[in-house]
């Protein structure tokens, strides 16, 4: 669809066009670790933040993975299943780029 078509060049702007980069973030879209399956729909980080837990404070998790079951099996998502926490699953190369380049969200730290 539209964004798989797109979403390439969203995320490059997130790191080249540093006047409207918040703008462009609003636009990107991820699965998380709450989607139940493949056909649940993309997640905006304004979702994601609507969906925190108090107790994460600050900071918005991700895991940069090759896919979404080789994210489920990796180690680091143990602790955050037993805190209950959301978690951003990047699969293309160039997402660990974006969320460093960006380093924020809505006042939010991306780590």
């Amino acid at each position: 669809a539209f964004y798989d078509e797109f979403s390439k060049f969203f995320k490059e702007g997130v790191c080249t066009d540093f006047a409207h980069q918040k703008d462009i973030m609003k636009l990107l879209r991820f699965d998380t670790s709450t989607t139940t399956d493949s056909s649940s729909p993309l997640s905006s980080l304004d979702e994601y933040i609507s969906r925190m837990q108090p107790e994460q404070g600050d900071k918005i998790y991700y895991l940069v993975t090759s896919s979404r079951q080789a994210a489920e099996a990796s180690a680091y998502m143990e602790v955050f299943r037993k805190r209950n926490l959301e978690v951003v699953y990047c699969y293309q190369e160039i997402d660990d780029f974006v969320m460093q380049n960006a380093g924020t969200y809505e006042g939010k730290q991306l780590v």
